[in-house]
């Protein structure tokens, strides 16, 4: 099974805040940026039928999954999808210290998080905090990935060998670059701290794979090599 993912076009971004779930609104740049996202969309897809539209629910991906399914560009992919919303798509969960300046967060909470990275939670109060580890984010983002290719086994057309099936189906998502790091964790093999070096831009397009014999071992291999780092 291959998977498209999108990251969501730019956003109007407070300066110097710690932004994860906050549901900004997309710049006014939009309808410049989406013409050209989608015709990558369009150009990676290559003839091929999508099986499923998946977005995160906050509105910056959410209203620009619900365009990809209305073009027309895309009507021959994803005729009849309606854009699903799934919160395992979210941006890394902050907790209180959502929207806050990071000058204002405590310095010591911030420092033992930051050195603690994979399973500390990010948020008050100390020690364990209320919102989420990089453990928690990846966890979710695998059990997303079970989930997708059980999906896409189930759905094949039974017009497609047994063995081409997985290969002939494309889900799209639409999510933020916290996720996207986690596939080029979880999927590739990517060590987690050296994804934070690949360049995911606002509007970004990749395509990783979900082979349904060897997810499983993708998986555990991914968040073990992750959980060391």
């Amino acid at each position: 099974m291959q998977v498209i993912v999108i990251r969501h076009t730019a956003v109007d971004r407070p300066d110097g805040c710690c932004i994860g779930r906050s549901d900004l609104p997309l710049s006014s740049t939009y309808a410049m940026e989406y013409p050209h996202l989608r015709d990558t969309v369009v150009e990676l897809l290559g003839g091929r039928i999508v099986s499923r539209v998946l977005t995160s629910p906050l509105s910056r991906c959410s209203l620009l999954a619900g365009d990809l399914c209305q073009d027309p560009e895309l009507s021959f992919a994803v005729s009849g999808h309606a854009a699903e919303s799934d919160e395992r798509l979210l941006e890394f969960n902050y907790g209180s210290w959502e929207g806050q300046n990071w000058d204002d967060i405590d310095p010591n909470r911030l420092s033992y998080w930051m050195e603690n990275w994979m399973r500390a939670r990010a948020g008050e109060p100390d020690g364990n905090g209320d919102g989420e580890s990089l453990q928690d984010m990846l966890s979710r983002v695998a059990d997303l990935c079970r989930d997708l290719v059980r999906g896409g086994a189930e759905g094949a057309s039974a017009a497609f060998p047994a063995t081409d099936r997985a290969r002939e189906t494309v889900a799209l998502l639409v999510t933020h670059a916290g996720v996207i790091r986690c596939l080029y964790n979880l999927l590739r093999g990517v060590p987690m701290p050296d994804t934070f070096s690949i360049d995911i831009p606002y509007g970004a397009v990749a395509e990783f794979s979900l082979p349904i014999a060897s997810v499983e071992s993708q998986l555990h291999k991914g968040a073990n090599h992750a959980g060391h780092e």
